[in-house]
């Protein structure tokens, strides 16, 4: 399953040298969000060193090829944060919060640390509510 044009960050695909600086990649998440629910995926994970990956009827695929440095995952999860959850995740190195995405629905997010490294879950809360004969 490919996605790289659904995903594509904001301006260029990499971290371009500018003489001595690097200028990092933002990450629109946006798309992201959109893909989840056009796929009624479930969860969307952002890993140091790994592709974008999302969860898909219980099988996780690779949304591009793409790796994401730490950095670039760090600045994903600070784009859905307010500064006050910044501080707080500065200082306990995890927090989970949920957001609300205009036209598309709510997720919950979790961010942590993994071998480190920043890393980030999303989970797509659906409005589909089970019906009690459902749930067994």
């Amino acid at each position: 399953m490919s996605a790289e044009q659904d995903m594509a960050p904001e301006g260029d695909t990499g971290s371009e040298a500018t003489g001595s600086e690097e200028r990092p990649i933002v990450l629109n998440t946006r798309p992201l969000f959109k893909l989840m629910v056009d796929k009624r995926a479930s969860d969307l994970f952002f890993t140091s060193y790994a592709p974008i990956k999302i969860k898909i009827e219980g099988q996780i695929y690779p949304v591009n090829k793409q790796v994401l440095t730490p950095e670039v995952v760090r600045q994903a999860a600070y784009g859905l944060m307010t500064q006050e959850q910044i501080d707080a995740f500065n200082e306990e190195l995890e927090i989970d919060f949920a957001i609300s995405e205009p036209g598309l629905g709510r997720f919950r997010v979790n961010v942590f640390h993994q071998r480190g490294n920043p890393a980030m879950v999303l989970r797509y809360i659906t409005a589909d509510m089970p019906r009690l004969e459902d749930l067994g």
